[in-house]
C-alpha cells in the first residue's frame, strides 16, 4: 500500500511537470503553432495515463515456455531431504501496520471514494444526455431546415449531415454521443434565421467531424482518476477553451469575408448558456468568449509550414510523454529490470504451489541458465524478511563487528517467544534459528550509513533502508525480487565482490542445512507476518553436487499461509523432482 501511494505522488508530480511544460511550450511558441496544436497537445495527459500500465519496455526474451515433465511429487518428498525441511527453523515476528501505512490506507480510501463519486457524476451526465437524445425530435421532418444541414455538411466536405435533433430541454446547441455523434438544437435555433442556423451547424458539425465528444470523454475520465490534483481541474477547463477556439478556427477556414464576422455575432448570441458535462457545444463563459471573439477578429489562415511543424512537434510530444511517464511496471522500487542478455527459459510449475501465488527461480552455474516459474512475480520486489540476514552477517564480518573465529554474542536477558532465542548465539546458531536480536545488534553496531554503502556495493534490491535500522527488512522499505535473490546469492557464492574469503566461508558454514552422499544443501527461510497473518514466504539457497552448483529462490505471496517453511517444502519438492537433490 505504501508503494501504491508513493507511486501516486510520483505520478502527480510527473503530471504537474508535464502540464507546466505544455503551458511553457504554448506560451513561448504561441504565434508559431497552429490552434489545433494548442488543443490536441492536451492529449498528452491521457497518453501519460495509458503509459502507466504499458508492459515493461526493457523486456527480456522469453526463450520458451514448457510444461514441466515431472509430476508434483508427494507432499512430503523423499525421506532424505524431507527431513532437511523439518530442520529449518522458521521463526517470524509479527509486524503491525504503523501510522505511515495506516495513513496510506486512509489516503487510498479517500482517493478511491473520490473516483467513485466522479464516475457516478459522469455516468449520471451520460445517462441524462442519452435521455435527451431519446426524447429529441428529428430535424428531417423540417424540410427547409434539413436543407440548411446539407448546405453546412457540403461546406465541410462531409458525405452527409450528422444526425440533428430538436430538444426543448436544452438552452444551447450541443454535440453529444461518442461513437455516433449527434447534434442537439434548442427550439429557438429552428425558429431563428437560416443563416444563423447554418453557422451553428457548421460549428457543431466540426465538433462531430473531429470527434471532440470522444476527446471530451477521455479528459473527463482522466479527471475522475486524478481528481485530487488541482492542476488537472484547471487543465480540463483550459482544454475546453482550446477546443472551442480550435473549432472556431476550423469553421473560419470554411468561411470567407463577411461570413466570419456574422459567425462571431452568432457566437455572441449564444454566450453563457449551459451544457451538460458529457456534451460539447457553442456555449461558453464570458472570459472564454472574449478570447474567442478576439481570435475570430484576428483570424489568419495557417501556412503549410506551420501546419507541418505543429504536427511534427505534436507527434514528438506524444512519444516523449509515453516514454517518460513513470510506468507502474517499470517503477524501480517495485520491479527489477533484468538484462536482456540473461539466458532464461520459463516452465509451468503451478501444480507445486497448490493455488498459492508464488515464483520460483533456478540458476544452473554450469549452463549459465535461469529457469523461471511466473515471469511477472520473479521480478516483483517484496520484503526479504529473514533472508536479508545472509548479507547482514556478511557486512558485519567485513566491518570487523564479528569475526569468523569469534562470532558469539551474549543474550541480554530479554524474554522472547522462541526458546531458541533466549540464549547466547553464534553466527551459525543465529542463522539456523533466525534470531532477530543477533542480526539487529550487528546492524546497529554497523550503523545505517555503513550498511547503506554495503548494500549499494552488492546491489541489494532497491537498497532502501528508510524503514529504520531495526526493521527495514521486515515487511518494510527494503525490497528484492526472486530473480535478484538468485543472482545475488550466486555472486555471494562466487565472491564476485572480492570480500575476505574468511567472511564468505563463515556465512556459507552458517547457511549449511544438510549434506548427503556428496550433495550439500544450504539456504535461508524468511517469513513476512503482518497483523498475525503470514503474507510472504521465502526460501533461498543453493545445492552443491557433482552436477555443479544450483542456486534457487522461491517466494510465496498471500493473505495467509505464505510462510518460509511452506516455501521450503515446495522448493525441496521441485529440486528433488528435477534430481538436483
Amino acid at each position: 500500500m505504501t508503494d501504491f501511494v508513493f507511486y501516486g505522488f510520483l505520478y502527480s508530480g510527473f503530471l504537474i511537470c508535464l502540464i507546466l511544460s505544455i503551458f511553457l511550450v504554448k506560451k513561448l511558441f504561441s504565434q508559431r503553432l497552429t490552434i489545433r496544436f494548442h488543443y490536441y497537445i492536451w492529449l498528452a495527459l491521457p497518453v501519460s495515463a495509458i503509459a502507466l500500465f504499458f508492459p515493461d519496455s526493457g523486456t527480456y526474451g522469453q526463450a520458451h515456455i514448457a510444461q514441466t515433465a515431472s509430476s508434483a511429487g508427494s507432499a512430503s518428498g523423499s525421506p532424505l531431504w524431507g527431513s532437511a525441511a523439518g530442520t529449518l527453523q522458521d521463526f517470524a515476528v509479527n509486524s503491525r501496520s504503523g501510522f505511515g501505512e495506516t495513513l496510506c490506507i486512509v489516503l487510498s480510501a479517500i482517493w478511491l471514494a473520490g473516483i467513485l463519486i466522479m464516475l457516478t457524476r459522469l455516468g449520471i451526465a451520460l445517462r441524462h444526455t442519452a435521455g435527451l437524445c431519446r426524447r429529441a425530435a428529428s430535424l428531417k421532418a423540417e424540410q427547409q431546415t434539413f436543407a440548411v444541414c446539407e448546405s453546412a455538411a457540403d461546406l465541410l466536405n462531409l458525405r452527409q449531415p450528422y444526425p440533428v435533433a430538436i430538444s426543448a430541454e436544452i438552452q444551447s446547441p450541443a454535440t453529444v454521443r461518442v461513437l455516433r455523434p449527434q447534434v442537439l438544437l434548442p427550439v429557438s435555433c429552428v425558429h431563428g434565421q437560416e443563416k444563423d442556423l447554418r453557422y451553428i451547424l457548421l460549428h457543431e458539425f466540426t465538433h462531430c467531424k473531429y470527434r471532440d465528444p470522444l476527446f471530451n470523454l477521455l479528459m473527463q475520465l482522466f479527471l475522475c482518476l486524478n481528481w485530487m490534483n488541482p492542476a488537472v481541474w484547471y487543465v480540463v477547463r483550459q482544454m475546453e477553451a482550446d477546443r472551442e477556439a480550435c473549432c472556431d478556427h476550423l469553421v473560419l477556414e470554411a468561411l470567407c469575408g463577411r461570413e466570419r464576422i456574422e459567425y462571431g455575432h452568432v457566437l455572441l448570441s449564444w454566450a453563457g448558456r449551459d451544457k451538460a458535462v458529457a456534451a460539447v457545444g457553442m456555449g461558453s463563459g464570458r472570459t472564454m468568449l472574449h478570447r474567442r471573439i478576439l481570435r475570430i477578429a484576428s483570424y489568419k489562415p495557417d501556412s503549410s509550414l506551420r501546419q507541418k511543424g505543429s504536427a511534427l512537434l505534436l507527434l514528438a510530444a506524444m512519444l516523449l510523454t509515453f516514454v517518460l511517464a513513470p510506468s507502474v511496471h517499470g517503477l524501480s522500487g517495485s520491479r527489477f529490470q533484468p538484462s536482456e542478455d540473461l539466458n532464461i527459459s520459463y516452465e509451468n510449475l503451478e501444480s507445486y504451489f497448490d493455488g498459492q501465488e508464488g515464483s520460483f527461480v533456478l540458476y544452473s552455474q554450469n549452463q549459465d541458465h535461469y529457469t523461471i516459474y511466473n515471469k511477472s512475480a520473479s521480478t516483483a520486489r517484496v520484503s526479504p524478511n529473514s533472508t536479508y540476514k545472509i548479507y547482514s552477517a556478511l557486512a558485519a564480518l567485513e566491518a570487523g563487528v564479528i569475526e569468523s573465529s569469534n562470532s558469539s554474542r551474549q543474550w541480554d536477558g530479554t524474554k522472547y517467544a522462541f526458546p531458541q532465542w533466549n540464549r547466547r548465539q553464534t553466527l551459525r546458531s543465529a542463522m539456523q534459528n533466525s534470531v532477530n536480536w543477533y542480526f539487529q545488534g550487528l546492524d546497529q553496531q554497523m550503523g545505517q550509513d555503513a550498511l547503506q554503502d554495503f548494500y549499494h556495493k552488492i546491489g541489494y534490491g532497491n537498497e532502501n533502508l528508510n524503514g529504520g535500522i531495526s526493521s527495514y527488512w521486515m515487511e518494510s522499505s527494503l525490497k528484492i525480487s526472486p530473480l535478484e535473490q538468485t543472482m545475488l546469492l550466486t555472486d555471494f557464492y562466487e565472491n564476485q565482490w572480492h570480500l575476505k574469503e574468511s567472511s564468505v566461508s563463515a556465512v556459507k558454514d552458517a547457511l549449511l542445512i544438510s549434506q548427503n552422499k556428496g550433495v550439500r544443501l544450504s539456504g535461508k527461510t524468511g517469513t513476512g507476518m503482518k497483523d498475525g497473518r503470514e503474507m510472504s514466504g521465502w526460501f533461498i539457497g543453493y545445492v552443491e553436487s557433482s552436477q555443479g552448483l544450483f542456486v534457487f529462490a522461491l517466494n510465496l505471496q498471500g493473505e495467509s499461509g505464505a510462510s518460509g517453511s511452506r516455501a521450503a517444502q515446495i522448493a525441496l519438492r521441485i529440486l528433488e523432482d528435477r534430481q538436483i537433490l
